[in-house]
């Protein structure tokens, strides 16, 4: 990025949004909190299709959660002082963000809709996308020409596991590590969470007001 252009509307859009995605993140869960209270899947519980949504789910939690704890060790510590290009950055430029995805599929496979799995994979490509777009400008700023390289090499979403690289040995700075290792576990207690609801619904403890396909 030319430090002496002004940045478009589309840059400035996507800094609110990459400041506000914390914030974000945590009101929309809320609010789908909430939605699962009041509702529940329209599929029978011993049918093919919930039991189908529930594997999937655990797999892709588990898939989402252990690839952060795995990204994270390459980037705690290191976000602002080096560029990061080993492990899960060897492969893709936003390896957080691929598996966050893959976790919220996999939270979204765990309530039995279909409908709240398409909403949950439509926001990740609204909100997303100009989140990284915004950390790829400031990124540039930092490394110059290192990063303008690494961008051209490595995509950005799809891994390409021909380009994967690591050391042997690799310094974490244990503080932040912890951290992130407590945040990516989140899909896990989400997941434990849904299947609670599911079963509070069932017994009829929980009330249903509407039933989402």
């Amino acid at each position: 990025m030319n430090p002496s252009r002004p940045p478009s509307a589309i840059s400035r859009f996507a800094a609110r949004l990459a400041r506000s995605r914390t914030d974000t993140t945590r009101k929309f869960a809320l609010v789908l909190a909430a939605l699962l209270l009041i509702t529940d899947h329209a599929w029978p519980r011993t049918g093919l299709l919930l039991a189908f949504l529930n594997t999937l789910g655990l797999i892709l939690v588990g898939i989402g959660t252990l690839g952060r704890v795995w990204a994270a060790m390459y980037i705690s510590g290191y976000k602002e002082q080096a560029l990061v290009t080993e492990g899960a950055y060897s492969i893709v430029r936003n390896p957080l963000y691929l598996f966050s995805f893959i976790g919220a599929v996999g939270v979204g496979c765990a309530t039995g809709s279909l409908v709240l799995i398409g909403l949950l994979i439509l926001g990740f490509f609204l909100y997303y996308p100009l989140t990284t777009l915004d950390e790829e400008q400031h990124l540039a700023a930092l490394h110059g020409q290192a990063y303008t390289d690494y961008l051209h090499r490595t995509p950005r979403f799809i891994p390409n596991f021909a380009l994967f690289h690591e050391g042997e040995t690799y310094p974490v700075n244990t503080r932040t590590y912890r951290r992130a290792f407590l945040d990516a576990v989140w899909f896990v207690w989400i997941y434990a969470l849904l299947q609670l609801l599911d079963r509070l619904h069932a017994a009829g403890l929980l009330p249903a007001l509407l039933r989402i396909p």
